[in-house]
């Protein structure tokens, strides 16, 4: 939602990695950020049905480890997203 109300703010290319000088080593189209909330749906998706499947087999710790991994993804995925669309 943050990437949809911020893309038409946005230049149309953007620098997406940076060295240790600070000085822009990729700099990609504005469309390109949209493969972080992908890479997020993916995680989400698959440690979901991986951990209804341990569920399933009475290995609830290993379940909710892997559902606690796919938040932790989500909000880290949401913090780089969030420093470049700043």
């Amino acid at each position: 939602l943050l990437l949809v109300v911020r893309y038409q703010y946005l230049p149309e290319t953007m620098a997406v990695r940076f060295d240790p000088n600070g000085v822009p080593e990729l700099v990609r189209d504005k469309s390109g950020l949209f493969l972080l909330p992908m890479i997020g749906f993916i995680c989400w998706i698959m440690n979901g049905l991986w951990g209804i499947w341990m569920a399933s087999r009475n290995q609830v710790t290993g379940a909710y480890l892997l559902w606690s991994g796919a938040v932790l993804v989500q909000v880290c995925l949401f913090f780089a997203l969030l420093s470049l669309v700043r």
